[in-house]
C-alpha cells in the first residue's frame, strides 16, 4: 500500500484503519519537510472544517433561521394587523349580541314563544281580545299579560291579527326589521318574502 492523497485525508480525517494509520505516520517520520507540509495540510482542513461550520451556525442563527430585518418588520406588522382585525371584529360582534340580549331582555322579560311546525297552524287568543292566526313555521313572543302604557308582541314568520280596539293602548308588533302599530285592525304580517317583511291590511 502506497500513501497518497487519499489516504492522507483519511488520515487527517481521523478514518483511517490502525494499519493505514501507521502506514502514514511511517512516511511521516521519514522527513521533517514532509511532516510539515502534512501538519499544515492538517491545519488548512481544520480551518476550512471550523470556517463552514461558523457560516452553518450564522446561516441558522444557533438553529433557526436567521430572518432579515425588513421581513421581520413585515411579520410583525402583519400579525399586528391581523390582531387588530381580530381585536375590532370582536369587539363590534360583541357590542352587536350585547345590545341585541340587552333589546330582547327589556322587550321579552315575562314573554313566553309560541311557534307552529311544518304544515302546523295556531290560533292564540291574547289577554286583551286579539286573535293571532299563526300560519306553519311561525314563532311569536307575547307576554303573560300586556302593560297599561300598550300591547307588544315579537313575531317572526306569518300570521293574521285581528286587534282588539283600545285607544289607550296601542297594539305594536315587532319584527327583525319593522315595527307596525295600530289602534284596532285586521291585518296580515310575513317575514318570509325573499328577506322582507311584507304586510297587508284587511279590515
Amino acid at each position: 500500500m502506497e500513501v497518497n492523497k487519499e489516504l492522507l485525508r483519511r488520515y487527517a480525517d481521523g478514518e483511517c484503519t490502525p494499519a493505514e494509520k501507521l502506514l502514514v505516520e511511517a512516511w511521516l517520520s521519514e522527513s521533517d519537510v514532509i511532516s510539515g507540509e502534512f501538519d499544515e495540510l492538517k491545519i488548512q482542513r481544520e480551518y476550512n472544517v471550523r470556517l463552514a461550520a461558523i457560516e452553518r451556525f450564522m446561516e441558522t442563527d444557533g438553529g433557526a433561521k436567521i430572518i432579515p430585518l425588513y421581513k421581520r418588520l413585515m411579520r410583525y406588522a402583519a400579525a399586528t394587523l391581523i390582531l387588530c382585525t381580530i381585536s375590532i371584529s370582536a369587539y363590534y360582534f360583541l357590542s352587536a349580541q350585547l345590545s341585541n340580549e340587552s333589546s330582547e331582555f327589556v322587550l321579552f322579560e315575562n314573554y313566553k314563544s309560541i311557534d307552529t311546525k311544518r304544515g302546523q297552524k295556531r290560533t292564540i287568543k291574547l289577554t286583551d281580545g286579539s286573535t293571532i292566526r299563526l300560519n306553519y313555521e311561525t314563532l311569536v313572543k307575547v307576554p303573560e299579560q300586556f302593560s297599561d302604557g300598550e300591547r307588544i308582541i315579537y313575531l317572526s314568520g306569518h300570521a293574521h291579527f285581528d286587534v282588539a280596539t283600545d285607544p289607550d293602548r296601542p297594539f305594536i308588533v315587532y319584527t327583525e326589521n319593522t315595527k307596525t302599530q295600530v289602534l284596532g285592525t285586521s291585518f296580515d304580517i310575513n317575514t318570509k318574502t325573499a328577506g322582507e317583511t311584507e304586510i297587508i291590511v284587511t279590515s
